[in-house]
């Protein structure tokens, strides 16, 4: 974990720690570089969007163990995870 994190999100912390996640297989500039960059970007649409229409409604699709919620929310959207039941098991077990 960086030290001066551009992004901060404990519960990815957390899955990554429960899961017993090895992520030194992963090329530590692309990959994290990359997942930095879209999640920045990302945010930052939807925080437009959100301060746009303060009370919009968001299906997740595909939400896996996203964790996107708590960065954007004004405590007035609609907020909805979808995804396999699988998927949304694992997230459950993990909440």
């Amino acid at each position: 974990m960086s030290r001066k994190p551009r992004i901060k999100d404990p519960k990815a912390v957390e899955i990554i720690k429960a899961l017993n996640i090895d992520t030194d297989q992963y090329d530590k500039f692309m990959s994290h570089e990359g997942v930095v960059a879209r999640t920045i970007m990302l945010d930052r649409q939807l925080k437009g969007i959100i301060k746009k229409a303060p009370d919009t409604v968001v299906v997740n699709v595909g939400a896996g163990f996203d964790n996107r919620f708590p960065r954007v929310d004004n405590g007035r959207i609609y907020w909805f995870d979808l995804d396999l039941p699988d998927a949304i098991a694992a997230r459950r077990s993990r909440t």
